[in-house]
């Protein structure tokens, strides 16, 4: 009887609020190309970097190979001590504009000093490794006017670990999708973000996070949310850009130990009570799995884990075939035994562990000046 009780509560879960939360997003995304449009020449493109010599040189081809160009585009350098810098100054022949950072820190600080610098009416950030499409501007021109959109980031691994260092955040991109279909989102990438220059002025509380390095993303919905501002998420294509994963299980941790960090600290209590439903739910199924075995009920035990994946192949695979993520979802089924070694993991990590970013440490429950 509890099996099924919990079979039912997660199945209910995954396909009510992922899987038929994603068709209400797309429905909602439907009716974003209809009003007045956001053009090139209102548009400043930010682009803060700290040591990206290896990324940059490709990013600054896609750029150089986007069918239109943005009226500006402003790269922010926060501090960097290898060559990131002299790439883009030897590529200066173009409109790109170059500012560093000097007496403070951060991607934030760096993002801010941009906006002081940006003409246009909307400012879109992106992260220096990233990769877009040719058609990624010419496709923002189809939007309509907003205060705030989110577009999609996919990570891009090279090996087997990497994989599923993707598969995790397409789950949870998936999950934010669903929710902005019923509800709102509860998180938002600075790596591929546009909002209004104006709400964000009006809207920012920087004093109350200002002394976290990291997070830019994170805090900005939040102050949106809070000023009743219009976000809107995308799941078009063509406005999808890709990083690479983390290169080890110390940086996949540093990175996800981060943002569940930030998370917590934004005081969003709708997306710590769906935490604490996801950690009960994790609980629930290690435990009947567990007890199963225990008892040599190896049908009931197996019976769980195929209801689990099937459940789960169901929910997220409209997101994923929207994303051209295919071969995730076979990655889907062997994830189900990893995914609760890896939640423990974080659990007894998270009170004690001081993430790294960007070679600093990102503090983030220390006290504000």
């Amino acid at each position: 009887m509890i099996l099924w009780i919990i079979v039912l509560f997660y199945a209910t879960f995954v396909l009510l609020i992922i899987g038929l939360g994603y068709f209400k997003q797309h429905e909602k995304e439907s009716n974003y190309y209809s009003g007045q449009k956001i053009t090139l020449d209102r548009l400043s493109v930010l682009i803060p970097y700290r040591n990206e010599e290896e990324n940059i040189t490709h990013l600054l081809d896609r750029l150089e190979k986007s069918s239109v160009q943005p009226k500006q585009i402003i790269f922010i350098d926060d501090h960097s001590t290898d060559k990131s810098a002299l790439l883009l100054s030897q590529r200066k022949k173009n409109h790109y504009q170059l500012l560093r950072l000097e007496d403070n820190l951060g991607k934030k600080e760096a993002l801010r000093l941009g906006i002081e610098h940006a003409e246009g009416e909307f400012i879109l950030t992106l992260d220096a490794d990233i990769l877009l499409h040719s058609e990624y501007f010419r496709t923002i021109t189809q939007l309509e006017e907003a205060d705030a959109y989110l577009f999609p980031v996919v990570l891009k691994g090279k090996n087997f670990l990497q994989v599923f260092f993707e598969l995790d955040l397409l789950m949870v991109n998936a999950l934010n999708s669903g929710l902005f279909g019923w509800y709102r989102p509860i998180i938002a990438s600075g790596a591929n973000l546009l909002f209004r220059k104006e709400r964000f002025l009006k809207s920012d509380r920087y004093e109350t996070h200002k002394h976290i390095l990291s997070g830019d993303d994170i805090y900005l919905l939040r102050d949106f949310r809070h000023s009743k501002a219009d976000i809107r998420l995308v799941l078009n294509r063509n406005l999808t850009v890709f990083s690479n994963t983390p290169k080890n299980l110390s940086d996949f941790f540093h990175q996800r130990l981060r943002w569940i960090a930030k998370t917590s600290h934004v005081n969003d209590h709708f997306a710590i009570l769906l935490g604490v439903f996801q950690g009960l739910m994790i609980i629930s199924f290690c435990l009947c799995f567990s007890y199963f075995l225990f008892q040599n009920e190896t049908e009931n035990a197996l019976f769980l884990f195929l209801m689990k994946s099937l459940v789960d192949l169901l929910g997220f695979a409209p997101y994923f075939l929207k994303v051209r993520t295919y071969k995730h979802l076979v990655y889907l089924i062997p994830y189900q035994l990893i995914y609760p070694i890896y939640f423990l993991i974080i659990c007894i990590l998270l009170p004690f562990f001081n993430p790294v970013w960007k070679q600093r440490s990102v503090n983030v429950y220390a006290k504000s000046n």
